[in-house]
């Protein structure tokens, strides 16, 4: 896995035609506490909403600002771990909610209009998949609060506009998670459905990417994440629970397959 340091790296792409301001919009997530709260016990949302559509529409819209809106909490660190990301709209998102955070960065793709320094709050990390048609389609969020909690979130939408914008993509907001006691287990508060043990075991294949993101929190009760597995566009093997509230990753056909020849993140050695 290779560490972008600019913008204008070579595994980014500058696509000027779809280039535009990404102005900050500041009432993005007043409302979405109440939203939230409604949406119990699911907190599933969904993405592409029109302004003009009714507000019963609208009670499960959603859009990347109200997740990160202050008014949700200030996020002291965020992890994105995603296909595609559009640089320039997620930062501008950040500052839009009046968040500074430290932003790690996980994906496949990228695109930016601005050939610019990386601020020194983001961390990119590009993945380089085997394979012409293997993709890294894992698309979740984790966010560690200043207050010492933590929310995941697990989305189909990619870190763009136009996925948050134009499009129906569903997005799973969990609950707030305290932390545990200094003397518990990590594993301690495990819910029937392995949910916490399952997203462990998927962040330990970033290693050091992702370091302490998760590991002292509580787990959302009564989910199950699987980890949907894809060599190409056509064939899909994936490990499903039977459990009626299944939250989906799409991800690498194997773990060690996110980073180049099939080296372990852990033990790969930045250039």
């Amino acid at each position: 896995m290779q560490k972008i340091t600019s913008i204008d790296d070579r595994s980014i792409n500058n696509n000027k035609e779809r280039c535009r301001d990404f102005s900050p919009n500041h009432d993005l997530g007043k409302g979405f506490v109440e939203r939230y709260k409604a949406s119990a016990p699911f907190h599933l949302f969904y993405t592409g909403f029109e302004p003009s559509q009714d507000a019963n529409d609208r009670s499960l819209a959603i859009n990347l600002g109200d997740l990160i809106h202050v008014v949700m909490g200030t996020i002291e660190h965020s992890l994105h771990v995603t296909y595609s990301c559009s640089v320039d709209w997620l930062i501008s998102m950040y500052k839009g909610a009046h968040q500074n955070t430290r932003m790690t960065i996980i994906a496949q793709k990228f695109e930016t209009c601005n050939s610019r320094i990386i601020p020194k709050n983001v961390n990119i990390y590009h993945i380089s998949m085997p394979g012409r048609y293997s993709s890294a389609h894992a698309k979740f969020s984790i966010f560690i609060y200043s207050s010492g909690k933590m929310r995941i979130i697990v989305t189909s939408a990619n870190f763009q506009e136009s996925d948050w914008l134009k499009f129906a993509n569903g997005v799973w907001v969990s609950p707030l998670l305290p932390r545990l006691p200094p003397h518990a287990s990590k594993m301690d508060d495990e819910s029937r459905t392995n949910f916490k043990s399952n997203l462990l075991a998927f962040l330990k294949e970033y290693g050091k990417y992702v370091e302490n993101m998760g590991v002292n929190s509580r787990n959302p009760s009564n989910y199950a994440l699987s980890i949907g597995t894809t060599s190409d566009r056509q064939k899909l093997t994936s490990s499903l629970s039977s459990t009626p509230s299944t939250i989906y990753i799409l991800g690498c056909y194997s773990p060690s397959s996110c980073v180049p020849n099939g080296a372990n993140p852990k033990e790969e050695k930045q250039s």
